[in-house]
């Protein structure tokens, strides 16, 4: 699991205290007055790299290195992209965030984070809905985790608090997939098609079409539970739709192990909810009939 340190600051970058071994080969001839954070990248509370930034005028600019070589990977690249925007928007507030360096796989993964070039950088522009609500709201990668606190987010007629569980798991899978979009277009486009602005939620017709729109190879089946969790046992991520006690949800998914997988938005505000399909479905769910929209693979960064 991918993890980043607490706030180092100018420690990272003292020779006595610092860690070699993570650090690239000129670490310590490197200027770095233009840096005012330093954050080791942890995988399974290993150092694996550094994340650095500054921010200033509302402005951050940011840079990090994956330097033990057998982990530079494009996934835990586009991962610590994903856990690096979210402490610098949580801890500074950025209106946008830049990135001047030239690492070709560094640039890919920003892309897939909402970065575009602009000029001789890449930026990207922390949208307006990301501060309308709490930081707890996200985990610590910047997915949904928490529908009850965006009651200030319309969808439709009515509140995201209410009725917005589908755009937000479709948010949620299309992040997962490097596809990122902001919370406005998802809500203002998956909520604009519906004559009756969203007064019974989405439909799951709806929203498998939109997702196919973006571009997603995303499949979708209506089934007893016990074929459905066949189902989603096969797959690598999705959104599940179910029926519990008070009405139905929708909630993304993504397989993390063997019969393992990561719920998001499942439980209000709890973070990394993690258990088998089997032990989801019997303690949230009511209905033997369940509906699911799938994806094979992860599409690739």
């Amino acid at each position: 699991m991918l993890t980043l340190s607490e706030n180092q600051f100018s420690s990272i970058y003292d020779p006595v205290n610092a860690d070699p071994g993570v650090l690239p080969p000129d670490f310590f001839e490197m200027d770095h007055s233009a840096w005012d954070c330093f954050v080791y990248v942890l995988e399974d509370n290993a150092r694996i790299g550094i994340c650095r930034w500054k921010t200033e005028n509302s402005i951050s600019v940011l840079d990090y290195f994956i330097t033990v070589p057998e982990r530079k990977t494009r996934k835990v690249l586009f991962h610590t992209a994903a856990l690096l925007i979210n402490r610098i928007i949580v801890r500074d507030h950025p209106e946008r965030i830049l990135y001047k360096g030239s690492d070709a796989e560094t640039i890919r993964a920003l892309k897939h984070n909402l970065f575009f070039p602009k000029g001789k950088v890449l930026q990207r522009l922390v949208e307006g809905y990301r501060y309308a609500v709490k930081d707890s709201v996200f985990d610590s990668e910047g997915y949904i985790i928490h529908q009850g606190l965006t009651e200030v987010l319309p969808f439709g007629f009515f509140s995201s608090r209410d009725k917005g569980c589908g755009w937000i798991a479709a948010y949620n899978i299309l992040k997962m997939n490097g596809m990122e979009r902001t919370m406005f277009e998802c809500a203002d486009e998956i909520g604009s098609d519906d004559f009756l602005g969203e007064l019974f939620g989405h439909s799951i017709y709806g929203l498998y079409a939109w997702l196919k729109k973006q571009g997603l190879d995303v499949h979708m089946t209506h089934m007893v539970k016990e074929m459905c969790l066949h189902r989603i046992k096969s797959s690598a991520c999705g959104i599940f739709l179910y029926f519990h006690r008070r009405g139905s949800h929708f909630v993304a998914y993504r397989k993390v192990g063997d019969n393992l997988f990561r719920f998001y938005n499942a439980v209000y505000g709890r973070d990394n909810l993690e258990m088998s399909v089997e032990e989801f479905t019997k303690v949230y769910t009511v209905s033997p009939v369940s509906n699911l929209i799938w994806m094979d693979e992860l599409r690739e960064l």
